[in-house]
């Protein structure tokens, strides 16, 4: 390469590198809310690429998570690929029939579990069974109730607006197995009544893009988890009436934000009512602010005079409406705030000591069953 080559390429390079950060000003945005909400992590900061070993590489992927249009780019080609029929995101989302979404195998297989082709270990299912169980025994020795409940996977719910080519092979469900290695009377799966509950109100239940019941359908799951309780305890709390439901139009759903879908996708929620119509004044009890961190609701107006910990997960964001209407004092945790070994959990010990429940509520979504019932210790302490 002669010296005038050379120059000019030297100077075209340098042109290739000065002109993106001239223009900058002109292209940068803040884009770390929607990259948090639809992306589900946080976006590149400037700090990544200062400490980073490949600054090059992070320093791209800075700039694409800071480019102005970074959405309207990123939603016209899942509007375009969603026309097609056509997922940008299939580990997460699986497009189904009659624009209908549902998540994929990213949580637990849970594509796969549908698909009844995973094969349960009989020495899984006995340890699991055997830790609900001690759950079970250790609540009953101090005179709490104890109810494990599992809603169930929307496309078991709406199987007729999954994909065709979901095929379903002769495996049994977990809670098939579970109950069928002895575990049936530890185990509510509440199935049955939402299945009922669709035989009157349709496809209402679940919204087309989300993976979690509507307001409508958590009703409903609340009401089996009540009659259950009566049930198997004897109680006699009186569930709070459904006066009437209204549909309206929600665009901002899970599963089109994974798919970076923005803009009206025509989906729904119901707005529910109930009677009698009571509120509750709630209080943090650790330091833990977040939706997971342990509440207290207390309603002195409440329609039963009773003391209910519900441990749960993010399908019970739409049963606690109820049971703070329900209960004179609710509590609610993740189960990752007591059972797991994230920042700030407490053991269970320590919470029953806090809450003082007469009735203790696990609820876990069925496609999180195997994961989530591993991380309950199989021995509890001693009683006095």
């Amino acid at each position: 390469m002669n010296k005038t080559s050379k120059k000019f390429y030297i100077a075209f390079v340098s042109l290739l590198l000065v002109v993106p950060l001239a223009l900058m000003p002109f292209f940068y945005q803040e884009n770390e809310a929607d990259i948090e909400d639809m992306d589900k992590r946080y976006a590149t900061s400037f700090s990544d690429v200062y400490h980073s070993t490949d600054r090059l590489g992070t320093f791209e992927s800075w700039f694409s998570d800071h480019l102005a249009f970074r959405k309207t780019a990123i939603s016209a080609f899942a509007h375009l690929n969603v026309t097609v029929g056509v997922s940008n995101n299939p580990e997460y989302v699986v497009l189904g029939q009659d624009g209908w979404m549902f998540l994929g195998n990213i949580h637990a297989g849970k594509i796969d579990q549908y698909r009844r082709i995973i094969d349960y270990r009989e020495s899984q299912i006995e340890t699991d069974i055997e830790r609900i169980s001690a759950l079970n025994t250790y609540l009953n020795d101090q005179d709490i109730a104890f109810l494990f409940a599992v809603p169930p996977n929307k496309e078991n719910v709406y199987p007729e607006h999954a994909p065709e080519w979901l095929t379903v092979d002769d495996m049994p469900k977990y809670a098939e197995s579970f109950k069928a290695f002895g575990g049936t009377d530890l185990i509510d799966e509440l199935y049955p009544d939402i299945m009922t509950a669709k035989a009157e109100y349709g496809d209402i239940l679940y919204p087309k893009t989300d993976a979690h019941w509507t307001a409508l359908g958590a009703y409903f799951g609340y009401q089996s988890i009540l009659e259950s309780l009566n049930t198997k305890n004897g109680t006699v709390f009186q569930p709070l009436a459904l006066v009437s439901y209204e549909i309206v139009q929600n665009d901002g759903y899970e599963l089109t934000k994974a798919l970076g879908y923005a803009g009206s996708y025509n989906d729904f929620e119901t707005l529910v009512t109930v009677s009698p119509e009571s509120e509750a004044e709630m209080t943090y009890l650790t330091e833990n602010t977040t939706w997971q961190g342990l509440r207290h609701f207390e309603n002195k107006d409440a329609l039963n005079r009773a003391s209910v910990l519900l441990i749960g997960d993010s399908f019970s964001s739409r049963l606690s409406p109820y049971f703070e209407s329900s209960f004179s004092d609710y509590y609610f945790v993740h189960y990752s705030m007591v059972f797991g070994d994230s920042d700030g959990a407490q053991a269970l010990n320590d919470v029953i000591a806090m809450t003082k429940p007469d009735v203790v509520i696990l609820e876990i979504i069925e496609r999180h069953l195997p994961s989530s019932i591993s991380l309950l210790p199989e021995v509890y302490p001693a009683q006095n």
